[in-house]
């Protein structure tokens, strides 16, 4: 009979990998189940201890210790299993099986087959009842409950219904085991929607989804670097506890008595020490969960056959020939997977040693192979190292040649601007001098008489130039000069002329002369003749006029080197080292107080609203939505909602637009309260998806693009790309629903800026989950929607952030109304570039709101609320 072929390893034996990190997992969440203990009386957890779902609470109650090195070593021993419900594991030479009958052998779970398993039939569950108690979990219905939301649920669920409080710990194994996930990931809530019929929740066959679960991410998991492993993860624990009676014994710390199911029968053990040399030291094994024959594999939708998995199972069974006895040469020592840092074995030699004895050889030993060949290990490592020096000194070549290019570029810029400025000198020439003039500069008797004395004659209209334009004029006239004597010396002796005299020339004889066509570029120096008539010539007629020459002078236009060069252009730093304008800013007084007239025009349109007279109450608002949104922004002992603040942010927009000179800079835009909004609302949805290897792939809500292409908001966009056109930003943020601050974000230095009004209102420790969103949430969108080539200059760290709580450098409010017009003044101060002046105060708020409803009147047109569109949360 001809010998079967098995599975081949993972890693080739000996060389698995450092196992010098532990494996990650969030099941059994400490503070979920701290919260669950604290919440239900006894009777109530001794009631969940002996339902279906019994084994995760008296799991709970265990205490049980997770070893991930026993866990790590165990997948680490891994064969290649090409069905994708099952892996199994070679210790030593025996083979041990993990599937769904190992599992509900351990577990004790409903394991049963159902189509459809992740998407149970809900149809029958009443959506009212269940959008109620999701709004008592304070979770959106489209969402499952996350650990945190189910952590905080317990605090507040004293007094709810014994069906309701049942309903809470089920949903806490289905988030803290079966799905095992990150605490702040939002479950599926197609299958947390099944808790709504306590019946067909504990009926449901929760064992197989904890087991699907599980495979699916013990199969996803890179082996050969840290890893997390999600779901109910301390099953493989105690799979090797089980696979391996005698190190059960020794690691598993069992509990005393027969227990079931086996999930229940250890405690675990937290040891490091000698554990794989433990491992491979075992001789009894429970190899696999021995069933029918025809039952070996269990049921599952889309599952793959495997030829050698297939002998594996033959061999248990009998089918090879009688009893199959395991042993080393069963299984190919070289493993699939080649690490590029391979450990090495104790007690093998570095050195092999040749046949005759006579010690050891230079040559190296082979890496470990099959019957002692060398592995292709070596020959990969070779090829990979040559692939990397080969890529290095192509990107070292191409960076010196692109270099190279630079450097010509830079020279041909050069030249380009010198022949600007002898195009522009040529103009000037134009202008100071007329045609005839200059006729009359170039005749061939004004060039033999410069080619003789090496001068001109001073010519009228230059006498009345500027020092400057006759020195531009001599070097040109030269220049022309020198032309000009070359074509008459040609000329002449065609005609057989006398010799003309050399062409005189400032410099001395022993330098060597410049081409012609630099002769332009030179600076002339004139002589002293000339310094003293031109001092007479500009001898000014009083000593006022001196004083007046002196005090104007010519402001240098100052620049940037080249190593100061940086990507914000409109940087703070950079305008305060180099001012070449006026300082901008203080437009305008945004304290100057309303006049009668202006208090007129407001009232006159609130009373024009119907409604007036009514008392504030809830229906009346609704009724009468146009009066009331009036009567709030007047009234200092109300609060001014969203809409208050996005007409006050158009308001500041449109005067940015308008007049950009009134204020400290035009590389800032005002954002108005739908962003901060929005992504708070988004950011359970954002952080519920898993990035990618590069921390990227996570979904931005929908209006981010918009606002961050300056489409958003509405009306007058300003069409300006965050991190291109603009350097900061300014959003009137609200802080857990009911209190405004004032946000401004600097997206060169990465850090926001709050400016609170009333501190006390939100602890720091608060503040920080407030604030996530936007901290975290920047560095993604700017990142992720960046071009290609400048995606390098902005990672993915969350912002930093800082709040001032100096009452003299930041006003506070006296009462609990005023935060909205705190804020609103806030950013329009620091828009201005003025600081906070200690007028900003409760005794000068009304006239502030006074103020502000009629500059919303007279200069924006606002007449009442706009409606919100919430279509993006839906």
């Amino acid at each position: 009979m001809e010998k079967p072929t098995f599975p081949r390893r993972f890693f080739t034996k000996g060389s698995d990998p450092e196992s010098d990190k532990s494996i990650g997992y969030y099941s059994n969440n400490t503070k979920l189940f701290a919260a669950l203990t604290t919440l239900l009386t006894d009777d109530e957890w001794a009631e969940l201890e002996e339902s279906p779902l019994g084994v995760f609470f008296r799991f709970v109650n265990s205490k049980f210790s997770w070893a991930s090195m026993i866990v790590k070593c165990m997948l680490n021993m891994q064969i290649v299993c090409k069905k994708p419900f099952e892996i199994w594991s070679v210790v030593g030479s025996n083979p041990v099986r993990f599937s769904l009958h190992e599992f509900e052998h351990i577990t004790g779970l409903n394991c049963e087959y159902r189509e459809n398993l992740k998407a149970p039939l809900t149809a029958d569950i009443d959506e009212n009842e269940f959008s109620e108690f999701w709004e008592k979990l304070g979770v959106h219905t489209k969402f499952g409950p996350s650990v945190d939301n189910l952590t905080r649920a317990c605090g507040w669920a004293q007094d709810w219904s014994k069906e309701d409080r049942k309903r809470l710990a089920y949903l806490a194994v289905y988030a803290g085991f079966i799905v095992g996930e990150r605490q702040t990931i939002a479950t599926p809530v197609e299958m947390a929607k099944l808790v709504m019929d306590l019946e067909e929740f504990e009926g449901y066959p929760w064992g197989r989804v904890a087991f699907l679960n599980l495979i699916e991410s013990v199969k996803s998991a890179n082996l050969t670097k840290h890893y997390y492993i999600n779901r109910f993860v301390e099953v493989l624990q105690v799979w090797s506890y089980y696979a391996m009676p005698s190190f059960g014994q020794d690691f598993g710390e069992p509990v005393v008595g027969r227990v079931s199911p086996t999930m229940m029968a250890f405690k675990g053990m937290k040891g490091r020490k000698n554990i794989m040399q433990t491992l491979l030291a075992q001789v009894n094994f429970n190899h696999m969960i021995m069933v029918d024959r025809d039952n070996a594999y269990p049921r599952w939708d889309n599952d793959v056959d495997d030829e050698h998995i297939e002998n594996v199972m033959k061999a248990f069974y009998g089918e090879l020939g009688g009893t199959w006895r395991w042993k080393p040469s069963d299984w190919i020592s070289e493993g699939v997977i080649v690490l590029d840092k391979v450990k090495e074995e104790k007690g093998i030699d570095k050195k092999r040693h040749l046949d005759s004895g006579l010690g050891p050889s230079k040559r190296p030993c082979p890496a470990y192979g099959i019957d002692g060949h060398t592995s292709g290990a070596s020959w990969d490592t070779f090829q990979s190292t040559v692939a990397a020096m080969f890529e290095q000194f192509s990107k070292q070549q191409t960076g010196e040649i692109g270099l190279r290019f630079d450097r010509l570029d830079e020279k041909v810029e050069v030249l380009t601007s010198k022949i600007s400025c002898m195009e522009s000198t040529i103009e000037k020439l134009q202008i100071v001098m007329s045609e005839e003039e200059r006729e009359a500069m170039l005749s061939p008797t004004m060039v033999l008489r410069f080619l003789q004395t090496g001068s001109f004659p001073t010519s009228p209209k230059l006498q009345r130039s500027n020092s400057n334009a006759a020195q531009i004029l001599c070097s040109y006239c030269k220049f022309s000069a020198r032309i000009a004597a070359k074509q008459t010396m040609d000329e002449s002796d065609k005609l057989e002329n006398p010799k003309l005299p050399p062409i005189a020339s400032s410099e001395s004889e022993s330098e060597t002369p410049e081409e012609e066509s630099c002769e332009l570029l030179r600076e002339y120096f004139p002589t002293k003749e000339e310094k003293i008539a031109d001092l007479k010539r500009r001898q000014p007629k009083d000593t006022a006029k001196v004083i007046d020459a002196k005090a104007r002078k010519t402001e240098r236009l100052r620049t940037l080197a080249q190593t100061q060069n940086g990507i914000y252009v409109g940087s703070s730093t950079v305008k305060r080292m180099f001012s070449n304008k006026e300082p901008r800013g203080r437009g305008y007084d945004p304290f100057r107080k309303a006049d009668k007239q202006m208090k007129e025009v407001v009232l006159d349109h609130y009373k024009s609203c119907p409604g007036l007279g009514k008392k504030k109450t809830i229906k009346t608002v609704h009724d009468y939505p146009l009066r009331f949104w009036w009567y709030d922004l007047l009234n200092q002992n109300e609060w001014l909602i969203d809409t208050h603040m996005n007409a006050a942010v158009y308001l500041l927009r449109t005067r940015l637009l308008d007049h950009p000179e009134w204020f400290r800079s035009d590389r800032f835009c005002l954002v108005d309260t739908t962003f901060g909004q929005y992504w708070t609302a988004k950011y359970d949805e954002f952080k519920m998806i898993e990035p990618n290897e590069l921390g990227e792939g996570r979904p931005l809500p929908t209006l981010s693009y918009d606002y961050y292409k300056g489409v958003l908001p509405e009306p007058r966009p300003t069409n300006k790309i965050w991190g291109v056109d603009i350097d900061e930003l300014y959003i009137p943020f609200n802080l857990n629903g009911d209190h405004w601050v004032a946000l401004f974000v600097s997206l060169p230095k990465r850090h926001i800026t709050i400016y609170d009004s009333k501190p006390s209102h939100v602890k720091p420790g608060l503040l920080a989950s407030l604030i996530e969103p936007v901290t975290v949430m920047f560095p993604y969108l700017m990142r992720q929607l960046a071009d290609e080539d400048k995606k390098y200059e902005w990672t993915l760290e969350p912002f930093t952030y800082d709040r001032p709580i100096d009452q003299a450098s930041v006003p506070q409010q006296a009462n609990g109304s005023d935060c909205g017009v705190f804020t609103l003044k806030f950013i329009e101060c620091h828009a201005l570039g003025i600081e906070f002046p200690q007028t900003l105060c409760h005794k000068n708020i009304p006239s502030l709101r006074l103020r502000l409803a009629y500059d919303l009147f007279e200069e924006t047109g606002v007449r009442g609320p706009k409606e919100r569109d919430w279509s993006e949360l839906d």
